[in-house]
């Protein structure tokens, strides 16, 4: 469960696992530099005209659900993919748009080129772990040397 919260004098953002329990205080000024923003401009993003403790929430009640309840993992899915279909980008056959994993897996690559930690980002207990996100999965261009 995140949750925005300062720890000393630097802004965090706490991050409770539910895979593992591991409890990460990720700070707000971490940046993408491919992306160029920070996880503070991310969670401004996320934050709307609903208040609500989580940064993916429901902005509209329907059903059983209220604004400011948290997306379920099956509606974060089902969003995701329809929001993908309505940008019109077209996927090459037999190939899939990224799922979550690979996103994951994306910015572990990008924050390891920057110099950061991602066995600590990622809340991995193990080097072993991380490396299998490290992984590209042959996307990668293979240098030949010469």
């Amino acid at each position: 469960m995140p949750s925005v919260g300062s720890t000393g004098t630097a802004s965090h953002l706490h991050v409770e696992q539910q895979k593992t329990g591991a409890k990460l205080a990720i700070p707000l000024s971490l940046r993408c530099e491919m992306l160029d923003i920070t996880l503070a401009q991310v969670i401004k993003r996320c934050r709307d005209r609903v208040v609500s403790p989580w940064l993916l929430h429901h902005v509209t009640s329907s059903g059983n659900v209220k604004a400011s309840d948290q997306v379920g993992e099956n509606s974060l899915s089902v969003s995701f993919k329809l929001a993908i279909d309505s940008t019109g980008i077209s996927v090459e056959d037999g190939k899939t748009m990224p799922t979550f994993h690979e996103q994951r897996s994306l910015s572990e690559r990008l924050y390891e080129e920057q110099g950061i930690n991602t066995q600590q980002l990622l809340g991995h207990s193990s080097d072993k772990m991380t490396a299998q996100y490290h992984n590209d999965r042959g996307l990668d261009w293979v240098k030949v040397k010469v």
